[in-house]
């Protein structure tokens, strides 16, 4: 089984609650407030990465970067559904426990 894309998890602190992100091949991270500073982060972190290392801009690791996207991209179009399905249910109390699909 191939690595994970990106790996991310949430951490509380004394001061509050920060997410990390952190890309496994080339061991790049970010640590911020929110889930979407962290991708974002990690993006612009990984590019200051590439400039200094041009061999890994190859074929494989840009790649997976794209994936990377991908799935960011489609978790937050679910992310998005669950809200829309949770804003529905409370318009529309009839509905809610029902499958919207």
């Amino acid at each position: 089984m191939e690595a994970p894309i990106v790996i991310m998890w949430r951490e509380k602190g004394e001061k509050g609650e920060w997410f990390v992100a952190q890309e496994p091949v080339t061991g790049v991270a970010s640590q911020v407030r929110t889930a979407d500073e962290a991708y974002a982060n990690l993006l612009e972190a990984l590019e200051l990465y590439l400039e200094d290392y041009p061999e890994l801009r190859e074929k494989e690791l840009m790649g997976r970067i794209m994936e990377f996207h991908k799935a960011y991209a489609k978790l937050e179009l679910e992310r998005r559904a669950e809200r829309l399905r949770e804003v529905l249910g409370e318009v529309n109390p009839r509905r809610r426990g029902r499958n919207l699909y």
